[in-house]
């Protein structure tokens, strides 16, 4: 306790008094600062003191703001603190505090700097050493969190001059928002925000801040360069589909927004154009779409539906949640679509639709698909999830099964974030579809006033999404086909590598290739594809494995079944990798992809 002495203070909204503990100058000394200005002691630590704490109503305030609080203007605080002095888990800050306490304390000045109505510039103030205690603790993720809080109330203060705090004034607040985003990793903005700190016409008035925004500038340019050629060098999985075009087009939406310009009809229009098709329906996702289908079948309790054992995880799950049972079948070793030929011994007198996905955008051959569903008398769902824009002579997919799902997410070419299409030339199916998407209403206009027709959900897609993605389908033709001649390239290449098998492709068919299914030759698929697919991660190239087939998963599993039961899929799961090619790949990322390869390939013995 030398280093400390006791103080009386009266808390101003409940009256009570109460001893504090103040740290005694030459009981610390500064050992170093942090370009944050987080200062490093020797000795006692006086911020873990900054903040009193009313041992009877919890109200919690910085030491210098403690007694200045005008209760008149803080009728909630007065409040909520006159519910805590009953409370009898209330914590006692009167002693020596520990690094946990003294960020508890700051937590509560918040909430009572919160209710009381401060400065954003206080508030961030208290974020920001919340941010330097956690560094203390050597906790890096919560570190980063109250920075990223802190930066927040410091953007705002400067935006809206916020009673600038007046140690730091505008300049010093402009370095500390640059050098926060220098912490947190973006460089690019922290070199903005130090350029505007020393060009600002105070700077001169401030050159300890100017000096160090100078010092910091370089550092974060440099850290810019850095992360821009990594950027440039990393090839992802998915790329940045929203284009500066798509970008403007949702903007001038947002500002001119008007829900009865009805643009979701709009897309579904523009889409029964493209796809050659008469109904279609834009709804909130890929998996949204496939539930919608599988209620306008009636597929219910007891029933079965055929699905391809070569799948993601939700089409087995959506069918499961319906009380239904997925009955698998095996896939083309050459496609990953579902083998037409093993198709006819899995039908049985409960099975209700056929389902068939279609994998990473690669349509299938129905010839004999719709041959067996004839003979059966089953409807057909194509899943085609990446498909919109591919075609099957000369067909688009959408306009060749009894229905087709659609997925717009980052893997599909036409990708609004987040959505999903179906389409179908089955007027009485458009019904239902139509019913079941929108609560019973109409079309998605209609509005709470009028009687529904039917029940339903609420599952139709945004307006934003569609104003996204009528301006990408002006352009999907061309990404396509610059993807497919791209995957020629790439096809060429790897004939020439022992160590891949490049993936089939068709005259009759296009693709619209979601990502690559890369083939390892036997020796590096007994390596293993979670090594290779790490091996190229750690050279910038993002490669991925095959998610668990969907008859491995565990709900599946305690169904009865069993590992074995289709090893042509299992097999896949385990000897091929998924390589970006997205619209984004430009022909020097495929070639750098052809080196890669071949680099691994040696590499891994």
């Amino acid at each position: 306790m030398e280093g400390f002495f006791k103080k009386e203070v009266e808390c101003p909204i409940c009256k009570n008094k109460f001893d504090v503990l103040v740290v005694r100058h030459g009981s610390y000394e500064i050992e170093k600062r942090d370009s944050d200005f987080c200062i490093y002691y020797k000795g006692v630590n006086p911020l873990h003191y900054s903040v009193w704490v009313c041992s009877n109503c919890g109200y919690a305030a910085l030491s210098n703001e403690f007694e200045k609080l005008n209760v008149k203007h803080a009728k909630n605080l007065v409040e909520a603190c006159k519910k805590n002095i009953d409370d009898p888990n209330k914590v006692d800050f009167s002693g020596i505090r520990t690094t946990e306490a003294t960020i508890e304390s700051y937590k509560r000045a918040i909430e009572c700097d919160e209710l009381s109505g401060v400065s954003s510039g206080t508030l961030a103030g208290l974020y920001l050493r919340i941010a330097w205690l956690y560094r203390e603790q050597g906790e890096t993720g919560k570190e980063q969190e109250y920075m990223k809080k802190a930066l927040s109330f410091y953007e705002d203060t400067f935006e809206h001059s916020r009673e600038l705090p007046s140690k730091l004034g505008t300049v010093g607040v402009a370095y500390l928002i640059g050098e926060l985003n220098r912490r947190l990793g973006d460089s690019k903005e922290a070199v903005k925000w130090f350029n505007i700190a020393i060009s600002h016409p105070e700077a001169k008035m401030r050159k300890d801040i100017e000096k160090l925004a100078r010092a910091q500038w370089q550092l974060a340019r440099e850290g810019y360069l850095e992360e821009k050629e990594k950027e440039e060098k990393t090839i992802l999985f998915m790329g940045k589909f929203f284009n500066e075009s798509s970008i403007s087009a949702l903007s001038s939406f947002l500002r001119e927004h008007d829900n009865s310009k009805g643009v979701v009809e709009e897309f579904e229009k523009a889409l029964e154009e493209y796809l050659g098709c008469k109904h279609v329906f834009a709804l909130s996702s890929g998996g949204a779409a496939l539930l919608v289908v599988l209620l306008a079948f009636d597929v219910k309790d007891g029933d079965e539906v055929i699905a391809s054992a070569f799948d993601f995880w939700w089409p087995a799950s959506t069918i499961l949640a319906l009380g239904a049972q997925p009955v698998f079948v095996d896939i083309d070793s050459k496609t990953f679509c579902v083998d037409p030929l093993k198709l006819r011994e899995k039908i049985g007198a409960r099975t209700k639709t056929i389902l068939v996905t279609d994998y990473a955008g690669y349509p299938h051959d129905f010839e004999l698909i719709q041959k067996v569903a004839k003979e059966t008398n089953l409807p057909v769902i194509e899943n085609a999830q990446f498909s919109v824009g591919a075609e099957l002579n000369g067909k688009k997919v959408g306009n060749i099964s009894d229905v087709t799902c659609f997925d717009l997410s980052f893997l599909s070419t036409l990708s609004v974030g987040r959505g999903g299409l179906i389409a179908t030339n089955d007027d009485v199916l458009a019904e239902k579809i139509g019913l079941l998407k929108n609560c019973g209403f109409k079309g998605t206009t209609s509005g709470w006033i009028e009687e529904a027709k039917g029940i339903g959900f609420d599952l139709a897609m945004s307006s934003m999404q569609a104003v996204v993605g009528l301006n990408q389908l002006k352009e999907l033709d061309m990404r396509i086909d610059q993807k497919n001649a791209r995957v020629k390239l790439f096809n060429d290449a790897l004939s020439k590598l022992s160590e891949f098998k490049p993936q089939i492709t068709s005259s009759g068919i296009k693709s619209s290739w979601a990502f690559y299914p890369l083939k390892l030759g036997d020796r590096l698929a007994r390596i293993g594809n979670r090594t290779v697919a790490k091996a190229l991660n750690e050279r910038e190239l993002e490669a991925m494995v095959p998610p668990t087939p969907p008859f491995l998963q565990p709900p599946c599993q305690q169904l009865g079944f069993e590992t074995g039961s289709y090893p042509v899929a299992e097999e896949a799961s385990k000897k091929i990798v998924l390589l970006p090619f997205h619209s984004k790949m430009t022909q020097n990322n495929v070639e750098r992809t052809v080196f890669l390869l071949q680099e691994i390939a040696k590499v891994l013995r």
